[in-house]
Formats: structure tokens, sequence, C-alpha cells
């Protein structure tokens, strides 16, 4: 099981999913590590996903196996 934190970060606010027996509260200083094949990424406005070069190919990826 997993939840959502949003981290405060100085250029704005990022949501991070994070398993469920991390306990967090709020104030609390933590790091971030980033693994490019899990990030996604979402506009702002819309909320909708933003396609990246990793997502392009993880599809010709799965394609090729097909």
């Amino acid at each position: 099981t997993t939840q959502i934190v949003a981290v405060e970060t100085a250029d704005g606010i990022i949501k991070a999913r994070v398993p469920a027996e991390i306990r967090l509260n709020p104030g609390d200083h933590v790091g971030l590590a980033l693994s490019s094949a899990r990030l996604s990424l979402f506009a702002k406005g819309s909320g909708r996903a933003v396609r990246t070069e990793i997502h392009d190919s993880a599809s010709q990826g799965r394609a090729h196996h097909g």
C-alpha cells in the first residue's frame, strides 16, 4: 500500500507516492530520490499526464515484444 505526500521545495510542491509504512508529519524535512523509470509528470493546469521520451520508449519496447 502507498500514500501520496506533498513535499515543499524551493521551486514548488512535488507530490510523491511513498510506502504506507513511512510515517511523516507536516514540516518534516525529507530527501527525494527520483527514478526516471517510475516518474510520472502531470500538467499543473489540467492535471493530465505529460508524455515523455521515457513513456514513448516503454511503449515502443512493448510493441516489439508483442
